[in-house]
């Protein structure tokens, strides 16, 4: 064991552990979405009026409000801002380390939100059983949206379990809680808890 501080992780076996106060619940999730959505829905219907109005081919208004939905709901929620709806409830989105994500890591949260394997509904339900209050989609791409200012509380190991959804089968990186360890060992003789 290292004596590095759980705040820090940069040993990618290991990924940040938060209090799941920290992690932003089903209804704090659940008005970011409707913040998030109605902004880029409103912006998407303008764009399409805009560009009826301008004479424009209907699918380049689609591409470019596309476009923008993701540089909204993609690229804007890695910066330290964020959407409109991450201020409003003071949360960030992070990598599994507790790092700030990548762009490639919030474009797959993005496509899978349109085009994953769940419909948003039922994501958005995933994040109630979940043991890191992640929804699929999190799961996924390996992300948490957590309190803006939370610090790990604990660092535990990388494992890669299987889930099936539908027809589907994925082997998701996820972090692995204390109490999770714990629950696992129980029964087992000390040298192999």
């Amino acid at each position: 064991m290292t004596t590095e501080s759980p705040a820090k992780v940069t040993d990618r076996k290991f990924g940040a552990v938060y209090a799941l106060s920290d992690h932003a619940g089903f209804w704090q999730r659940l008005l970011i979405d409707l913040v998030d959505f109605s902004l880029v829905g409103a912006v998407w219907l303008v764009l399409t009026w805009l560009g009826e109005q301008a004479g424009l081919p209907a699918s380049i208004a689609r591409l470019a409000a596309v476009l923008l939905a993701w540089g909204y709901l993609a690229a804007l929620k890695i910066t330290p801002r964020g959407t409109l709806g991450y201020r409003l409830l003071h949360v960030k989105l992070v990598d599994l380390q507790g790092n700030s994500v990548q762009l490639w890591k919030a474009s797959l949260r993005f496509l899978l939100l349109f085009l994953g394997p769940a419909n948003f509904l039922f994501d958005i339900f995933w994040l109630t059983s979940d043991p890191n209050r992640q929804t699929l989609r999190d799961k996924i791409a390996g992300t948490y949206v957590i309190r803006e200012h939370a610090v790990p509380v604990d660092r535990g190991p990388i494992t890669y379990p299987m889930y099936f959804v539908g027809s589907l089968s994925f082997v998701i990186p996820e972090v692995l809680r204390r109490d999770e360890k714990a629950a696992g060992s129980a029964g087992k003789p000390p040298e192999q808890a």
